[in-house]
């Protein structure tokens, strides 16, 4: 079992962390401070599990820029063992409540909200290469042609089929 929170930072400095822990079926390890985003809070972190590699997406910086970072499950446990958090691709640097799933071949997808203002709406974005690259971000829910004020927490599921199925809260 791996569990990834987010906790204020403590010591005076700014910001939050991302913890993370894990459970191996007879002991936990310490939790520790793994990732951060380069600026501000870090939030709403989403991890899986795919093949011996985990995947953590969350919502960061000063608006909620959405990151991701990966580490091998053997060097989860310590900060260096995870990548630099990437800011994925996004029409806005505002953004809120990432959800990520891989498919059968281990592409990564993501759904996303930018909730408010003028491009509001649900966004997604995938990687075929691990999350080394991700393509450009595409409106899945145009919110504000809508009429919507505001759209958020997308959740994302995938059938066997590799077919992509995403619901929102208005």
């Amino acid at each position: 079992v791996h569990v990834m929170w987010s906790e204020a930072q403590i010591a005076g400095q700014p910001g939050t962390v991302l913890m993370y822990t894990r459970w191996d079926g007879t002991q936990r390890i310490e939790p520790v401070a793994v990732l951060r985003s380069p600026e501000g809070k870090a939030e709403q972190p989403v991890l899986i599990v795919v093949g011996d590699r985990l995947h953590a997406v969350w919502s960061g910086g000063q608006y909620g820029q959405i990151y991701y970072s990966r580490a091998y499950v053997r060097d989860a446990s310590t900060p260096d063992g995870w990548s630099k958090p990437l800011p994925l691709p996004a029409p806005s640097p505002v953004g809120s409540s990432p959800a990520l799933v891989a498919d059968l071949r281990g592409a990564l997808h993501v759904v996303y909200a930018v909730p408010v203002n003028e491009k509001r709406g649900i966004y997604y974005t995938r990687s075929d290469d691990g999350g080394k690259n991700w393509s450009e971000a595409q409106l899945v829910f145009d919110a504000a042609a809508a009429g919507w004020m505001v759209a958020d927490h997308p959740s994302l599921a995938i059938d066997e089929r590799g077919m992509l199925y995403v619901a929102w809260v208005r």
